[in-house]
């Protein structure tokens, strides 16, 4: 009989704190504006897009694994050239959620291309690199229903460089449970 009651008492703790480890779960698709800072401040504003899973862990937290596109221009390039810089990034994160707001530091890989275009008159000549480095960031917003609103800070270090940028962004969520 005790042993009985013993296996009940566990396997009712067990349920109990598997139900209490499950959050939510979300797909967001989202654009974003980004405005270089630093080093990178020689750069227009950037645009670009993002998509964002989420797997919930307790209550609060969300698993997050972030990848998208931001492509930057140079804002006063030599004479007949175009200089172009995007960003890759593959972030993993934590996303913390209150009530309404929520904080999200991230870590990762990024993947910087650039692209330089020379027009010689007539013809021109392209030349591409492509990088990678440590990237971060660190992001705050608001969930409103489906839509997540927020601004995000990211840094890169590619070849021993930095490239950052201050980010404002929406999106909106997809698939929720």
């Amino acid at each position: 009989m005790n042993k009985l009651l013993l296996l009940l008492l566990i396997s009712s703790s067990l349920s109990i704190s598997a139900k209490a480890q499950r959050g939510t779960y979300d797909f967001l698709l989202g654009v974003e504006a980004a405005f270089p800072t630093g080093d990178f401040n020689s750069y227009k504003t950037g645009v670009g897009g993002w998509v964002q899973g989420l797997l919930g862990v307790g209550e609060s937290g969300q698993v997050s694994f972030t990848t998208g596109y931001n492509t930057f221009t140079f804002k006063t390039p030599p004479a007949n050239e175009k200089i172009k810089t995007s960003i890759i990034p593959l972030l993993l994160g934590y996303k913390y959620n209150w009530s309404l707001f929520y904080a999200h530091p991230q870590a990762g890989l990024g993947l910087y291309r650039f692209k330089t275009k020379v027009d010689n008159g007539g013809t021109s000549t392209t030349t591409k690199s492509s990088d990678s480095g440590f990237t971060l960031g660190l992001g705050a917003g608001v969930k409103v229903s489906r839509l997540d609103l927020g601004l995000r800070y990211q840094a890169g270090f590619p070849g021993g460089g930095t490239i950052s940028y201050f980010g404002i962004n929406a999106g909106y969520s997809l698939v929720k449970r």
